[in-house]
């Protein structure tokens, strides 16, 4: 018998097989045809791999992957919204969403990063604090 953690997770990893077949409105390189949203997420993952090393700050490049990874995993159930979308996605078939991500008990990672603003992780700054100003003597 499969633990049943294990079996949410094998259940897990079969649904988001589904992203190969969300066909988004951005082209190949080439133009040959559309991407998938998996192959998007995944381009996004590597882009992030390479580029990491030319941010002006820390990066928490763990929570950054676990973030690309995920981020498109609500187009399962909700399609591609295309970013020129003026409507706002009005032209979907119904207004209901899918449940959050990361609901399901068996995506949730035993360890969630913490994030500050941007996306930063919020371990402590190393940067110095800005300095109090002078005292008045007026």
């Amino acid at each position: 018998m499969v633990p049943e953690r294990l079996q949410q997770q094998i259940d897990f990893l079969l649904e988001i097989d589904k992203l190969k077949g969300i066909v988004r409105r951005s082209y190949v390189m080439g133009g040959a045809r559309r991407e998938n949203t998996a192959e998007h997420s995944w381009h996004l993952v590597m882009m992030a791999l390479v580029l990491t090393e030319h941010a002006d700050q820390p990066v928490d490049a763990l929570a950054v992957l676990q973030m690309l990874a995920v981020h498109d995993l609500v187009e399962i159930d909700a399609g591609d919204t295309y970013v020129f979308d003026t409507d706002g996605g009005s032209s979907k078939a119904n207004g209901s969403r899918p449940p959050p991500i990361g609901s399901s008990p068996c995506c949730r990672p035993t360890r969630v990063p913490r994030c500050g603003p941007a996306g930063r992780s919020s371990k402590p700054a190393t940067a110095p604090r800005p300095a109090s100003p002078a005292p008045s003597t007026g």
